[in-house]
């Protein structure tokens, strides 16, 4: 359909239909960032920290991998003690490839490990649903 307005041009008008449909929950993480984790040595958030986010559900970090501190290099596996959660729900391991004894289903928010997990994990995983 179209119209003529006051200045002699045609216009065509266009209906636009929104489609809205519900995300789940890892498009929303994707969205938004995705899941984010700090990581830290020594309890109460302190000592060497490393963050780390996550895209996609079900995705694992070794905690092998070598992170920079100051001018020392070296990883965080076996030496966790507390953590922040800022985004997304995570599950702590003591093995690598998200096995062994886990701490799971943490979300949002922080926490010093109790003496059944503090400095034993090894592995993250993350996981939307």
């Amino acid at each position: 359909m179209s119209k003529i307005n006051n200045h002699g041009i045609g216009i065509n008008k266009i209906n636009l239909a929104i489609d809205l449909q519900e995300l789940t929950c890892e498009q929303a993480a994707a969205i938004q960032g995705g899941a984010k984790i700090t990581l830290y040595e020594d309890a109460n958030f302190q000592g060497v920290s490393d963050t780390i986010e996550i895209g996609r559900s079900g995705e694992i970090i070794n905690l092998t991998d070598n992170i920079l501190a100051g001018d020392i290099i070296r990883s965080l596996g076996n030496e966790v003690s507390s953590y922040r959660i800022e985004s997304g729900t995570f599950s702590l391991w003591s093995d690598q490839d998200a096995s062994g004894r886990g701490l799971v289903q943490l979300g949002p928010g922080e926490g010093n490990l109790d003496s059944g997990m503090n400095d034993i994990v090894s592995s993250v995983s993350v996981d939307f649903a």
